[in-house]
């Protein structure tokens, strides 16, 4: 024997089916919006982080004192624990650096990509994700360094791995999907 819907369930799914799908389109939406805010954060982020590395060692430049001393190193590791390599380069030459081989030792002396020095050469910012650095895929931010007379002396780096981004992504996707089922979840009752 088949039981008929009565009227109350029927309209019950009327009204379920639209607000279940606009909780879908919301979530699609709003889950692409954080994407792009946190992308866009960690730029800015990045950005902050160059832009200190550029005034550290345009200071030492400027007062003829730049070397790779302990003070030097305690600054370019400084943000070491909120995942954020920093570098100054000479030209497109890594002088000083918090990035570390495979075996530990520190990246100096490696160049960077000759697009971007171009770019950072020409006196413009230079941001990307992607980027490899000792096998790594990056999110980088480049910015010139320059003299007192504005000659382009090298550039100052932020970088973050590309695989901390992304993770950090996911969970917040994952957070803003469980927070939408529990919202479609109907109220227990006591």
């Amino acid at each position: 024997m088949k039981k008929k819907m009565g009227y109350l369930q029927v309209i019950l799914m009327i009204g379920c089916i639209p607000m279940l799908a606009t909780m879908v389109a919301l979530t699609v939406y709003a889950s692409g919006k954080m994407k792009d805010e946190l992308v866009d954060s960690t730029y800015l982020r990045l950005k902050a982080c160059a832009t200190s590395v550029e005034q550290y060692f345009t200071w030492d430049i400027r007062e003829d004192i730049l070397e790779k001393d302990d003070i030097s190193y305690q600054f370019i590791d400084s943000l070491q624990d909120e995942h954020i390599e920093q570098t100054l380069f000479m030209e497109d030459e890594r002088f000083i650096t918090s990035i570390v081989d495979k075996d530990g030792n520190r990246a100096e002396g490696t160049k960077a990509d000759p697009q971007i020095w171009e770019t950072v050469r020409a006196g413009n910012d230079y941001e990307t994700d992607g980027v490899e650095i000792q096998g790594e895929e990056y999110y980088v931010y480049y910015m010139p360094v320059c003299s007192d007379d504005g000659e382009i002396l090298g550039m100052a780096f932020a970088g973050e791995r590309e695989s901390i981004v992304q993770d950090a992504i996911s969970d917040m996707l994952r957070s803003l999907v469980l927070r939408s089922v529990k919202r479609m979840q109907p109220a227990t009752r006591k």
